[in-house]
């Protein structure tokens, strides 16, 4: 899970960090897989346009993974916007929550580890729309 600060899609140095470490470790996996990459935004502001906002954090997040060798193919990314929170919108807290990114590993195999990794919450202005 990888935060954001309002209103951008662009990932912190931590952010990068830890998206080249989850790249370095899928590279060292040797079975199949599939990754999927959902952007996530707080609810304010229309829907359209956070959804756009989601996907540019998405792609953001998928160009990290190419860059450090994963193969495109093996990724898709979508712009969920304000359609999955995990933390209330009425909060400046909750709604800081809600601003990320999320890589899900889809693998095929035995011997699979499940890990959980996930970023400061970024501070900043309001999500402009």
């Amino acid at each position: 899970v990888l935060h954001f600060a309002n209103a951008k899609a662009v990932l912190s140095p931590e952010g990068v960090q830890a998206v080249r470490k989850v790249a370095e470790s899928l590279k060292e996996y040797k079975g199949e897989y599939k990754l999927v990459v959902s952007g996530h935004t707080s609810s304010i502001g229309s829907s359209a346009l956070n959804k756009s906002l989601a996907k540019r954090r998405a792609d953001a997040v998928v160009k990290v993974l190419v860059d450090a060798g994963i193969p495109a193919a093996s990724i898709t990314s979508e712009g969920v916007g304000p359609d999955r929170p995990i933390a209330d919108n009425k909060t400046k807290a909750g709604q800081a929550k809600n601003r990320r990114v999320e890589i899900d590993v889809k693998a095929e195999g035995q011997n699979i580890e499940v890990r959980k990794t996930e970023t400061e919450v970024q501070e900043g202005t309001s999500e402009k729309k």
